[in-house]
């Protein structure tokens, strides 16, 4: 009788053992079944950066913006010499500064200024007119060390004594050697050397000028040749320096 309770016992314990076994196993596995193996310093491919989720942020390229050179305002920019400003457009940055009440003496002095030619350079007035719509006109000639420029003459335009716009041509040029090596006569034995003429049927004076010829500004004699075997009635311009012909006009 006690022998049959003692093995009753040992059958007990074992099971008992063998369940708590069991559970361990079991609860172990199903741990290392959920815990996922990553080798470490390793970043998951399958992972997605999040972005900002604020819907108010955009992003925008960064754009590279050149600051505006302030002496450009203050400067007429023109093309192969002409100009026209309009004093009244507002988008134009010169007529910001510009007070269109002085009169146009006081304007012109500004016109070295505005194209950035030194003092060597001056403007003469050589005339005005009103027209019928009431607008006065002031025309002046660009002048350098005393020598008229040809063809560069500058227009200031009035209303009701208020400047409303400038236009013309101007000749954009500083530190020109005026040096004069040949006199009229020589350049007139030029001229006429040129156009294979022996004598004239009229002399005119002959004048000295600042002129540009298909490469630059030199200081030239305009000469007037008018003879009649051959018959030639042209301007021819001498180099005041060198003698050599720099253009000729009918």
């Amino acid at each position: 009788m006690y022998f049959h309770k003692q093995q009753n016992i040992f059958h007990l314990t074992t099971y008992y053992k063998f369940f708590i076994i069991l559970f361990i196993a079991t609860s172990y596995s199903s741990n290392a079944q959920q815990k996922q193996f990553i080798p470490p310093n390793t970043q998951n491919p399958f992972k997605v950066k999040k972005l900002n989720s604020n819907p108010n942020i955009i992003l925008k390229p960064k754009l590279s913006v050149k600051k505006s050179n302030q002496k450009d305002s203050k400067k007429i920019k023109t093309n192969k010499g002409s100009f026209m400003l309009n004093f009244e457009d507002a988008n134009e940055p010169l007529s910001k500064t510009v007070n269109t009440k002085e009169n146009h003496q006081k304007l012109a002095l500004k016109f070295n200024e505005w194209f950035d030619l030194n003092r060597d350079h001056t403007f003469e007035l050589t005339g005005n007119k009103t027209d019928k719509h009431n607008i006065s006109h002031y025309n002046y000639q660009q002048k350098y060390k005393g020598f008229k420029v040809y063809g560069a003459n500058v227009s200031l335009h009035y209303k009701e004594e208020k400047a409303t716009s400038v236009n013309g041509k101007i000749a954009e040029f500083n530190n020109l050697d005026t040096t004069t090596i040949l006199t009229e006569v020589q350049a007139l034995n030029n001229a006429k050397s040129f156009k294979k003429v022996g004598g004239v049927i009229n002399e005119h004076p002959i004048e000295k000028l600042i002129y540009k010829n298909t490469v630059s500004f030199s200081l030239v004699y305009k000469v007037r040749i008018e003879a009649s075997n051959p018959f030639v009635n042209s301007y021819i311009y001498v180099d005041a320096k060198t003698g050599e012909i720099s253009m000729m006009f009918h």
